[in-house]
């Protein structure tokens, strides 16, 4: 498990971003992915992953990890797994 920021006010961020969608995307970027590919995974528009993930990225919970194909790629943060873990994500 992630070592907590004690500084850091998770539950304040896990009600910020508590949102199903936002928590579905969070969770499927346990694991690197680009928004193409989580639209379909979640059955919502690009625009509508794009929205979350920049939400999520402006918490630290997520960060770009680079482009490829024109893709541009994903992935969770460390204060994103601490966040994660203190969620019930629905299923997707």
């Amino acid at each position: 498990m992630p070592e907590v920021d004690q500084s850091e006010d998770y539950d304040r961020i896990r009600r910020k971003v508590g949102g199903k969608t936002t928590k579905q995307t969070l969770d499927l970027l346990q694991n690197q992915d680009h928004i193409g590919s989580m639209k379909d995974e979640l059955d919502v528009a690009h625009q509508t992953v794009l929205y979350h993930v920049e939400k999520l990225q402006a918490e630290g919970l997520v960060e770009n990890t680079g482009e490829e194909e024109g893709r541009t790629y994903y992935k969770i943060t460390e204060k994103g797994r601490v966040v994660l873990d203190g969620m019930n994500v629905p299923a997707y």
